[in-house]
């Protein structure tokens, strides 16, 4: 039978305590997560060394770490490269595509087969496997903008039904209504695709709603006023635009990007009008 891997972590967020668990669960050797005051000699006599630290700390704890060449130094940041990891010889990444609200919560979904995106020592990959997850590469080019796609299909959805739950709670509406809607739209987009799937005022042309809409929601924050505008031009273009509906601003039909930019003149408009 084989030796188990015997794994440190150093950073006693949310992540490391996820990982710490899930890893524990599965056999593995686990000492840390290690605060602050791990000592420099960490990469000796574990085969792996996990550094579950902000990305902004990824650098320094790494250059900070005597190398040993036999122990893979592996982070787990979205955005940062191998490069963060000199000047170790066997290094390695491993970023989980889910959020990890607690080391509890995170541990279960960690090994409910969540994708995530592995690099460099092939280690990693034994590792992902074994974590039952759905592995994939994602070059050092396009590192940070994979992380920045991630930010806003995690984070930045959060923030939209934030103001969604909001919303439903100064109308008396159950938000779970809201919620099954957001639901049935993600399921539409991965289906058909965003172009087939987006519907509403912006793409109708409807820009007498959008000023009503966009005065309803003043009365809560500027912010979510200019989030409305921003996504409103942005919903506009995923569709050449539809024939107007009747008792709706009047507005000529134009091919190609002619129609996006008269419409994206409306909304501005109508945004200036209300929120400026």
């Amino acid at each position: 039978m084989m030796e188990a891997l015997r794994v440190r972590l150093i950073g006693n967020g949310r992540a490391g305590g996820a990982l710490a668990l899930a890893l524990s669960s599965l056999g593995y050797v686990v000492e840390g997560p290690l605060d602050r005051n791990y000592p420099r000699s960490s990469a000796k006599g574990v085969d792996v060394l996990v550094l579950s630290v902000p990305d902004s700390c990824v650098v320094k704890v790494a250059q900070n770490i005597y190398p040993e060449d036999s122990t893979l130094i592996m982070h787990l940041s979205g955005s940062l490269t191998l490069s963060a990891l000199e000047p170790h010889l066997r290094k390695a990444s491993l970023h989980p595509l889910c959020a990890l609200p607690s080391p509890e919560i995170g541990a279960e979904r960690l090994l409910s087969g969540v994708a995530m995106a592995v690099s460099g020592d092939p280690q990693v990959l034994s590792i992902a496997k074994s974590l039952k997850g759905n592995a994939f590469e994602v070059s050092d080019e396009f590192r940070t903008l994979y992380h920045a796609g991630a930010t806003i299909a995690a984070n930045h959805s959060v923030a939209l039904m934030a103001q969604v739950a909001k919303i439903a709670e100064i109308v008396g509406v159950p938000r779970s209504v809201y919620f099954d809607l957001a639901r049935n739209s993600i399921n539409d987009v991965e289906a058909i695709g965003a172009e087939e799937s987006i519907t509403g005022p912006a793409v109708r042309g409807d820009f007498e709603t959008i000023a009503a809409h966009l005065e309803a929601i003043g009365s809560i924050s500027d912010l979510s006023c200019q989030m409305y505008q921003v996504l409103s031009e942005y919903a506009a273009r995923l569709r050449p635009l539809e024939e107007p509906l009747d008792n709706v601003v009047k507005i000529h039909k134009r091919s190609g990007s002619d129609s996006h930019h008269e419409r994206m003149d409306e909304i501005s408009h109508a945004k200036g009008q209300i929120c400026g």
